[in-house]
């Protein structure tokens, strides 16, 4: 998803829903952000767009020894070339108090 196609999205949200939230943080488990939009959707359900945007996962180390107690660690290298953009659609789902990704 480009830049503009993302801003064209947005606004048509925008103008035919009211809008409730609006941000942008960073990922929890890999570098990389999510602009997220919330809104009241048809049927007055709380829903979500969001563009996730990150960089793949290029290698993956792995160190440890194979000696009792020891630790196992692994490494993910990320390309720092290439970026991924995803766009996703949630609803609010009240019985796990949460957001459910809408398969489209």
């Amino acid at each position: 998803m480009t830049d503009d196609k993302w801003k064209e999205t947005t606004d048509r949200v925008r103008t035919m829903f009211s809008v409730l939230d609006e941000g942008t943080e960073e990922l929890d488990d890999r570098p990389g952000t999510r602009t997220f939009l919330c809104f009241m959707g048809p049927g007055n359900v709380k829903m979500r767009v969001e563009r996730l945007q990150y960089h793949p996962v290029k290698d993956k180390k792995t160190t440890g020894s194979r000696r009792i107690g020891s630790d196992t660690t692994v490494e993910y290298v990320y390309d720092e070339s290439e970026t991924i953009d995803r766009l996703a659609i949630a609803r609010w789902n009240d019985v796990s108090d949460g957001w459910q990704e809408v398969k489209v």
